[in-house]
């Protein structure tokens, strides 16, 4: 992450030099940090590059709200199986109301965008 300051508003920019290209079409390379891996990308499966930096940085979102990675594990492969079950437990302030008769949950239960297609990019 960069801070940027030219005298305006302050910028902050998202940047990743480690695997930086243009994909004009679906990629197949398994790179990337385990934490912030799509499912796709963790299955294995070629990728839209757009839709993986998407989850990525809805994982970067995560962790910079709540303090913590939304899968966590201490070894890779149970990591990965994580992110391709997709569930996860929200922290009990961020509530979810469903309907206006039903209360919120303090603690909530989500599913994540697993797939691709899914993800607004």
């Amino acid at each position: 992450m960069v801070l940027i300051e030219d005298g305006k508003e302050p910028l902050c920019k998202v940047i990743d030099f480690g695997f930086a290209a243009k994909a004009v079409q679906r990629m197949k390379i398994f790179c990337g940090t385990p934490a912030y891996m799509s499912p796709e990308i963790a299955s294995t499966q070629s990728y839209d590059g757009m839709a993986s930096d998407m989850w990525a940085a809805g994982i970067m979102l995560f962790v910079m709200l709540f303090g913590y990675h939304p899968f966590e594990s201490n070894n890779e492969k149970d990591l990965l199986r994580k992110i391709l079950n997709g569930k996860l437990v929200l922290p009990a302030v961020y509530q979810i109301q469903k309907t206006k008769r039903e209360h919120s949950p303090s603690s909530s239960s989500r599913k994540s965008a697993t797939t691709a297609r899914r993800r607004r990019t």
